[in-house]
């Protein structure tokens, strides 16, 4: 049987190595898909490291002509989970935009705030809250980064190392921030500070294992824990990935920066995962085979 190199996960908490693994043979009716970039994300560090969450099946996405395949591996984890965080009631169950729930719902009024927009997920939440119209999109960032994401869509951004940006958050919106996507942090405080004292809001989260017993004692809101899979939303999966080469093509979605990766070098793939589980950095790595 013929074989191909792969980079192994061989055991939980350990680096992984090269090897060989059998190419499988297609059945009646199956493709047999050749991966030609594969995006690194903080989720891989966990699944090798912690095995963190169930492997699953996966299912290719078809996007538009003219995207490398680099760029490509970009979007099926982010694109989908701020996807998922933003538009489904497994997040902060804002319509997704074109549905029929969204003609009654009013955008323009709507208050976002994410914290880590400069973040890949960060920065694909600013685009897609852009595209749906949502009227004021406030981000926690380095400045150094004001400019990008004030061009994806932000409508004002704080810097992350402030000490008092539940008061620029509340000099903006007032009592009134019921959305709050949280991408970076376990410790949900600062999200839960930023939102209405008066009204239920919502944060969506990406890590973590959810708000402490003080924090639930401080104000109404729910807190959601975000996966980046569709599986157990079919409909919106279909939704996203219909929807998405679209706005790849009209421009309406831009790349995130990443870097190249050549090859299936297992030191360079395992030294990125490292700075992931170390907290060194955003930058976002591709692997090109």
């Amino acid at each position: 049987m013929a074989t191909q190199t792969a980079l192994l996960l061989t055991e939980i908490g350990q680096p992984l190595v090269k090897g060989s693994l059998p190419i499988p043979e297609p059945q009646e009716s199956e493709l047999l898909i050749k991966i030609t970039a594969a995006g690194l994300a903080p989720l891989d560090e966990k699944l090798r490291d912690k095995n963190a969450f169930n492997i699953g099946s996966r299912l290719p996405a078809v996007l538009s002509a003219g995207i490398a395949d680099t760029e490509a591996a970009l979007y099926p984890i982010n694109t989908l989970t701020s996807a998922i965080a933003l538009f489904t009631n497994q997040g902060l169950g804002i319509p997704f935009p074109g549905t029929p729930e969204s003609k009654s719902f009013d955008y323009a009024s709507t208050k976002l705030a994410i914290i880590g927009g400069g973040s890949n997920t960060g920065k694909l939440a600013i685009q897609l809250a852009r595209i749906a119209g949502v009227g004021t999109i406030i981000t926690t960032a380095s400045l150094t980064s004001a400019e990008e994401l004030k061009s994806l869509g932000a409508t004002h951004i704080i810097a992350r190392q402030a000490t008092d940006i539940e008061q620029h958050v509340r000099a903006i919106v007032g009592d009134d921030l019921l959305y709050i996507y949280e991408t970076i942090n376990e410790d949900l405080k600062l999200g839960v500070s930023l939102l209405s004292n008066s009204k239920k809001g919502t944060i969506a989260h990406l890590v973590g294992p959810g708000p402490s017993e003080s924090l639930t004692a401080q104000k109404k809101f729910e807190a959601k824990r975000i996966a980046g899979f569709s599986h157990a939303i079919p409909e919106f999966g279909q939704m996203i990935w219909k929807q998405l080469p679209i706005w790849l093509k009209n421009g309406d979605i831009k790349p995130t920066s990443y870097r190249i990766i050549e090859g299936l070098d297992v030191d360079k793939v395992n030294a990125a995962l490292d700075e992931y589980r170390d907290g060194k950095g955003g930058a976002r790595y591709h692997v090109r085979v």
